[in-house]
């Protein structure tokens, strides 16, 4: 079976204007994932807030096959020396509409070309074959070489 991914997005509606200045808040989640794991959206742990005594999670990107290999899902692994990890939403703010839909167009694109690459790996085709070391003298192979 094909991977896909069900995104889901929210907004707050039209622009939300506060002292002559707009906002725009986009909420993207990811609801329902098909022979893959949800969580495709990478963050990095920030430092603790020294007044506050919080962290904040920094939104990088949209994980690549390798990335989906590579960080945890939910909280950095304290064992690591990165502090990247993997979640299954994303909240942005913008200041205009359009830099939003801008933001929603490119990650469901690059969401795209995650299920892509990752069901394009999943057909692996022979590409080489190379003995190494001794050949094996077995009447099969005419124009073997010993290393």
């Amino acid at each position: 079976m094909a991977r896909a991914l069900r995104v889901k997005k929210f907004d707050a509606g039209p622009n939300v204007n506060y002292a002559y200045l707009s906002a725009y808040r986009l909420r993207l989640v990811i609801d329902r994932a098909v022979e893959m794991d949800d969580r495709v959206f990478l963050f990095r742990r920030d430092p603790v807030n020294p007044y506050t005594g919080d962290h904040l999670d920094t939104f990088v990107t949209v994980c690549s096959p390798v990335d989906m290999a590579d960080y945890p899902p939910e909280d950095p692994d304290p064992n690591k020396q990165y502090p990247f990890f993997r979640k299954n939403a994303v909240e942005l703010d913008f200041r205009a509409t359009s830099q939003a839909d801008e933001a929603y167009a490119v990650i469901v694109r690059e969401l795209t070309a995650l299920v892509f690459a990752l069901n394009r790996l999943d057909r692996l085709q022979e590409a080489d074959s190379q003995w190494v070391g001794t050949v094996p003298d077995d009447g099969s192979s005419s124009d073997s070489t010993e290393a």
